[in-house]
């Protein structure tokens, strides 16, 4: 979460430019933070935690898709 927090922060200062700085493209992060998100709800984790992660991700996926 704090990770994904951190990249957003990022993005919304810098823009796409934030990309740049990983070792993969976009939307191999995105689905990363997908399959992360999956495998909390695979074990039915729950909580403000799991709450935030989905918000995160659909947040990231929207900005990846431009929407």
């Amino acid at each position: 979460v704090d990770n994904a927090r951190a990249m957003l922060t990022d993005h919304r200062r810098i823009g796409d430019e934030l990309w740049g700085r990983f070792n993969a493209p976009k939307n191999k992060i995105l689905w990363y933070y997908q399959a992360c998100e999956n495998a909390y709800k695979a074990v039915k984790f729950s909580g403000p935690l799991m709450e935030e992660l989905e918000h995160l991700v659909d947040e990231m996926e929207n900005r990846i898709k431009g929407l």
